[in-house]
């Protein structure tokens, strides 16, 4: 017997331009359920607790147990600013759990804080300006071009072989 969690997730952004940040898949069309195939990192998604794998019961009040892609796709897009869903993580969904009623807990993300006498230190430190073991490489400014005649079509542009390409011709 599989375990699984249902969450219940609500997602709220300040316009239609911020992305809710995951990319879905799936759906009655594709045979299979509809399935959070990636969760952009940093995204709304992911500081609501989505996470890739997990499947979508619902969106909004209407259950996606037969929702084909386009139509859960255009469900999502009609539901403004305020996404709710709820998902289930751990195990492929059955009618029983399209069908529950239960209410679901909502995911409350975890507020992380440094303690107060914790000073953020940088992560980036720049590297050395100067490594004693380089060695310098001379740089010369006369350099010599030299061009070989052997991979080029100049020679067949010769007066003499224009010359010669005449008479056989005209013989």
């Amino acid at each position: 017997m599989s375990t699984y969690t249902m969450l219940h997730v609500t997602i709220q952004r300040d316009s239609n331009s911020v992305s809710w940040g995951f990319r879905m898949a799936g759906g009655r069309d594709h045979g299979c359920p509809l399935q959070i195939q990636a969760v952009n990192p940093n995204s709304l998604g992911e500081r609501c607790g989505m996470r890739a794998n997990d499947y979508i019961l619902r969106i909004g009040q209407i259950s996606a147990e037969f929702l084909q892609h386009q139509e859960a796709h255009e469900l999502i897009k009609r539901q403004s600013n305020v996404l709710d869903l709820i998902l289930q993580r751990g195990a492929v969904p059955t009618t029983a759990d399209y069908n529950s009623r239960a209410n679901f807990p909502t995911y409350q993300p975890a507020q992380h804080r440094p303690p107060a006498h914790v000073v953020p230190q940088p992560q980036y430190q720049p590297p050395p300006q100067h490594h004693s073991s380089q060695i310098p490489m001379p740089i010369s400014h006369n350099r010599v071009v030299i061009s070989s005649t052997s991979n080029t079509p100049i020679g067949l542009y010769s007066a003499e072989n224009i010359k010669d390409t005449i008479e056989r011709t005209l013989k």
